[in-house]
């Protein structure tokens, strides 16, 4: 009651008016978006709205569907914190009415899919899909849920895309996608049933609503399949509009949570149910859920980085999307000195705000990067192309594309003439979907860049030039934007990196980065040091990419460990077989025994002896060693925070592990850590608490500090397995049959205590001596 006078009075002083009125007859309303895309100047405006509306109609049964994609890796302020404001959001909008959230391909960018549907059911919210867990063999959430609206039930059916490109890298083996069409040829019957059933009963069937984030295309054929009556939100397009067939409506909500859709179930005349769906749109600048609001800006105080908040450039006015990427395109056209230009919709995100545009707020515009391509088509081609270009809620549904393109191009075409015409990589690669046939042939225009011509136009400042050869000497900057750091980065990968290495890896976007961490973690896990060592010119010019996007930084650090291991593993696999014995001159020094069986030991020990201390670790031992002293560890074991993350506490692996001592979330959970809202992990001496706790538990089990180090790494499942299949009880005779990252973790960890605290693996004391 207090929260319902606190709405209605606020909407009283702002004199808002009211919302939406609701239509004759109606007797429930679904709030509907998708592909919101993590994107948080809307967030708490969103849930004002739900507010407004739950306050404006007190009577009126109220449930919220979320069309997938709620999430977006590419947001560094989503991706550093686990997408906390995110699962904030979840949690804000199941207090105020019943949720369900479709899975789509982007819910599995944090955590594995699985993990973030049981963070999304924690809170209360209802998942459906119809993704299958390739391991279990079992769906990841069920297909459909029944949705009580007052006296009426609904069954809400949810679809995914199934096109595995889309998903995270990392996740992708664990997903078992369907053929959206042909799985609702035999499902739909069974979920939505169909005209006719339920005649012979007193209770009605329930009502059809289909969630599909397959796209438009996919859409097409669904609408096929679905009963008269049928309410189906479509998303993956980032489409926005209303079509009606029949009874049934087919609607997308646009995308980055600019609009939503209400639907209200209504009765007409004749007493029919209805669907009547209503687009509208939620301003940046309109009222705010205040809890979510101070959620939003502790994040960004906690994540945000310099780079983040830094001026690229001023806009004389706001531009919504639509209007953005229109200027895109025409900065396309100019900076190629071309006829017309071609931008993939989904290329954009959120429109640019008036004045001051930062960094955060660019990438959130234009989405993606890669270098500019050419072709000349046809007076007549380029009037078609023109013709299916900027589609918006307007066009006619039968023109409609599921991709299309933002384009700028000449108001007058002349048929005989031949036009200039100008796209990025991803037209050119994929110019079939967005161009159409005969396919276009394009040249690669490799000096221009699409980020670099749009900031060169709202960019105040110019900055650091680029070297044009690597000898050149690079001039410090008093500013140096992402864009900068892109191109400069790109630039030293083409020229240090090996030709053949760069026939086979490109400077990498997330889609690659993803897929070489991948294989990267496959070589990791193998127990082949070969197949490592063979990785070090990709994962150096990787790491040199890394360095260079400052949104990779906290990945970079992880690499930075595992090319250490590569490196080392290069030295472990060439170094020569042992000559003939030859007499002994005199008595040498009897190595300390612990040393003298750890297979590459003494190589590790020659490279940290040169090796200097980690610049954040003097800031951080003191709390370290405390914690782990006070919980009977040897302090010693801290700089295990040298190897595992550079002293970094922020670092994370891509296969989920966090923190100054990358642990992976069930681990830290079971230590009594919470791994989002917020995730403790990055906490120095949280984190520092359960790391000591689990090495004090596994010197328990195992009773040898090499076993633990290397359970800690490897799992302790799969060391006690090792040991006993080999019948052994050190970790020098099961070495050759763990994985290649833990033959090179275990010496590494203790020539770092001996380099930096002077205590030899023999010296290491057990727990509580």
């Amino acid at each position: 009651m207090r929260r319902l006078i606190l709405t209605l009075l606020l909407l009283a002083l702002q004199g808002l008016g009211r919302l939406a009125g609701a239509p004759a007859g109606a007797e429930a309303v679904l709030v509907v978006t998708g592909d919101m895309h993590s994107a948080y100047d809307r967030t708490a405006q969103f849930v004002a709205l739900v507010d407004r509306l739950k306050a404006e109609h007190p009577a009126l049964p109220l449930a919220v569907l979320l069309n997938g994609d709620t999430q977006e890796y590419g947001n560094a302020l989503a991706r550093r914190s686990g997408g906390e404001i995110d699962f904030a959001l979840y949690a804000a909008l199941v207090r105020r009415a019943p949720v369900i959230l479709n899975l789509g391909n982007h819910e599995a960018d944090y955590f594995a899919l699985e993990e973030t549907v049981q963070r999304a059911e924690a809170v209360g919210m209802k998942v459906i899909g119809n993704i299958v867990n390739r391991g279990t063999g079992r769906p990841f959430a069920p297909a459909s849920v029944p949705l009580q609206l007052g006296t009426h039930t609904a069954t809400v059916v949810g679809l995914a895309p199934d096109a595995l490109a889309t998903y995270r890298v990392a996740v992708r083996p664990s997903l078992d996608l369907a053929d959206p069409v042909v799985w609702a040829k035999e499902y739909f019957p069974r979920l939505l049933g169909g005209p006719g059933e339920g005649v012979e009963s007193n209770t009605p069937p329930p009502l059809p609503l289909v969630v599909s984030h397959c796209g438009l295309a996919a859409d097409r054929e669904l609408l096929k399949l679905v009963p008269d009556g049928t309410l189906f939100s479509g998303a993956h397009s980032h489409l926005r509009f209303v079509e009606p067939f029949g009874r049934t409506v087919y609607f997308h909500t646009g995308s980055w949570t600019q609009h939503v859709a209400l639907a209200w179930l209504c009765r007409d005349e004749a007493g029919v149910l209805r669907w009547q769906v209503e687009p509208l749109p939620v301003p940046a600048d309109g009222p705010a859920d205040p809890e979510l609001a101070a959620v939003i800006r502790d994040v960004r105080e906690r994540w945000l980085i310099p780079e983040d908040r830094a001026v690229v450039g001023q806009t004389k006015r706001a531009m919504e999307t639509p209007e953005a990427a229109r200027f895109v395109a025409r900065v396309l056209r100019e900076g190629a000195k071309a006829d017309a230009a071609f931008i993939g919709n989904t290329t954009f995100g959120g429109g640019l705000p008036a004045g001051d545009v930062t960094q955060l707020e660019f990438d959130a515009c234009v989405r993606f990067d890669g270098p500019v391509y050419t072709a000349t088509v046809g007076g007549a081609r380029l009037r078609t192309l023109l013709a299916a270009a900027n589609q918006g809620p307007e066009t006619p549904f039968a023109e409609r594309g599921g991709e299309f393109n933002f384009a700028d191009g000449p108001d007058v075409i002349e048929d005989a003439r031949h036009y200039r015409i100008a796209t990025t990589d991803w037209g050119a690669k994929n110019t079939a979907r967005y161009f159409g046939e005969p396919a276009i042939v394009w040249t690669e225009r490799p000096e221009l860049r699409l980020k670099t011509l749009v900031r060169d136009r709202l960019v105040r400042d110019r900055v650091l030039s680029f070297p044009a050869t690597p000898q050149d000497p690079i001039t410090p900057a008093a500013v140096l934007d992402s864009d900068t750091l892109v191109e400069f980065g790109r630039r030293l990968f083409e020229a240090y990196a090996p030709e053949e290495i760069q026939e086979e890896f490109e400077f990498p976007s997330k889609q690659e980065w993803d897929e070489f961490a991948a294989r990267l973690q496959a070589a990791l896990e193998s127990n082949d040091l070969r197949r490592l060592a063979a990785y070090e010119p990709e994962a150096r010019a990787a790491l040199l990419a890394l360095r260079a996007l400052p949104e990779y930084g906290d990945y970079a650090d992880w690499l930075t460990e595992r090319l250490d291991y590569i490196s080392a593993a290069q030295q472990a696999v060439v170094a020569p077989a042992p000559g003939p014995v030859k007499p002994d001159p005199g008595p040498k020094p009897i190595p300390a025994p612990a040393s003298a069986e750890l297979p590459s030991y003494a190589l590790w020990l020659d490279r940290m002896k040169t090796r200097a201390v980690p610049a954040r670790a003097p800031l951080l031992l003191p709390r370290l060693q405390r914690v782990f002293i006070e919980e009977g560890v040897p302090a010693e074991l801290v700089w295990l925070a040298e190897t595992e993350s550079t002293f970094n506490p922020a670092a994370r692996s891509p296969v989920g592990a966090r923190g100054l001592f990358q642990l992976m979330p069930e681990t830290a959970k079971r230590l009594g850590l919470q791994t989002f809202l917020p995730d403790e992990r990055t906490d120095p001496e949280k984190s520092a608490r359960a790391a000591a706790r689990y090495l004090r538990y596994l010197h328990g089990r195992f009773g040898d500090w090499p076993l633990v180090l290397a359970a800690y790494n490897a799992g302790e499942g799969r060391v006690w397995r090792t040991l006993k299949s080999g019948n052994a009880s050190t970790f020098a005779e099961i070495a050759g049959s763990l994985p290649a990252e833990t033959r090179m973790y275990v010496p590494k960890v203790l020539a770092t205590i001996e380099t930096r605290a002077g205590v030899s693996p023999a010296r290491l004391a057990a727990p509580g001596a």
